[in-house]
């Protein structure tokens, strides 16, 4: 079913949950393949993506899972995500989340958007 769910374990699927995802969190057409484009060019669809942030040689924060969610900002306690690991291990809960933020207008927050980057990625 094209409305449905399916395993995180392909990139091909990812983008296919994203997409579900993003329609059934009430995405407009824009949002939704906006959303796509960052997530594939922040993560390639990978649920298990780790970035490092290096500034001066070090590493300042790290962006974690599929919509690459930076641990100073969103990871650890009484911020949106308890762990790198719950992030890394429940993509839907990250991509709903994303919804979310897309819906408050804060998709800027990623830098494959505020840049444009991600015009250059398929939705």
């Amino acid at each position: 079913n094209i409305d449905t769910l399916v395993a995180w374990d392909t990139k091909e699927n990812c983008r296919h949950n994203v997409r579900v995802l993003a329609d059934l969190e009430g995405l407009s057409l824009q949002d939704k393949e906006d959303l796509s484009r960052t997530v594939h060019c922040e993560s390639n669809y990978n649920p298990k993506c780790i970035h490092p942030n290096i500034v001066n040689g070090v590493v300042s924060s790290t962006d974690f899972g599929i919509g690459q969610i930076n641990d100073y900002w969103h990871i650890g306690t009484g911020k949106d995500f308890p762990s790198s690991d719950f992030v890394l291990n429940n993509p839907e809960a990250v991509i709903r989340w994303m919804c979310k933020q897309w819906k408050s207008g804060n998709k800027r927050a990623w830098v494959c958007y505020s840049k444009g980057m991600c015009k250059e990625y398929s939705a």
